[in-house]
């Protein structure tokens, strides 16, 4: 009975270390994850350009599309790769708000918002890869002027429950001292670009906002990728 008694104060000091390197190994994971996300979400973007202007005509839509199809593939087929990193980010995160939240059900919102954002990001690129594939093929430049819209739309449109996803992110980490309650801070701001971004919609004055958005969005998911990954060392 001594030597039973004995190894339960040891066993649990080792249960918590294997704990400790699991959660760690979690979040490196996790936030490299994140990263890689990133630079696959914005890095096509500014390295093959931003495409045709939104007041173009449905002729000259078709034509860059059917000009540039193979360049318009690899930055579709690399966004759409960037979705998983993102769910595997979106784990590591979740897991991190399910520790430090009061609430469970905000660990869950998380996960919900997260997805959502992924299938319909998933959605728009595979809208915009049938235009880059068929676009010399379609008759009808107006066709390709209508999926193209499509997409764009849902682009404006997924800022929705990317806000609920830095919302409850940020709330998250306004429970933890240092670096993450700034990043919980500031993801306020951000919030409310997105919400104005998914208006942009139906005004034209708003248009701006939505690049805006993004970009800072970006930013701010990429220096909470960068923050998680290095909850390793301080776990």
């Amino acid at each position: 009975m001594s030597s039973i008694a004995a190894s339960e104060p040891i066993s649990r000091p080792m249960e918590t270390t294997t704990n400790a390197n699991r959660t760690s190994r979690l979040s490196l994971i996790a936030g490299l994850s994140g990263i890689i996300f990133v630079v696959l979400l914005v890095g096509p973007l500014f390295a093959f350009g931003l495409g045709p202007s939104p007041t173009s005509g449905p002729g000259d839509v078709a034509g860059y599309y059917a000009q540039h199809a193979g360049v318009l593939q690899t930055i579709q087929v690399l966004r759409a790769s960037s979705t998983l990193f993102f769910l595997v980010f979106l784990a590591g995160l979740s897991e991190l708000i399910r520790r430090q939240a009061r609430f469970t059900a905000l660990s869950a919102g998380v996960i919900a918002a997260g997805v959502t954002v992924a299938g319909i990001d998933v959605v728009l690129y595979a809208a915009r890869q049938a235009i880059a594939l068929n676009a010399a093929q379609i008759q009808d430049p107006a066709v390709v002027q209508t999926i193209r819209d499509f997409s764009n739309a849902l682009e404006t449109f997924s800022s929705m429950p990317l806000a609920v996803l830095v919302v409850l992110t940020s709330w998250g980490l306004l429970g933890i001292r240092g670096v993450g309650r700034w990043i919980g801070w500031a993801g306020g701001p951000v919030v409310l670009l997105l919400l104005l971004a998914g208006v942009s919609a139906t005004s034209a004055f708003l248009k701006p906002i939505g690049v805006t958005a993004f970009l800072f969005a970006s930013i701010w998911l990429a220096v909470l990728a960068i923050w998680l990954s290095l909850q390793r060392s301080a776990a």
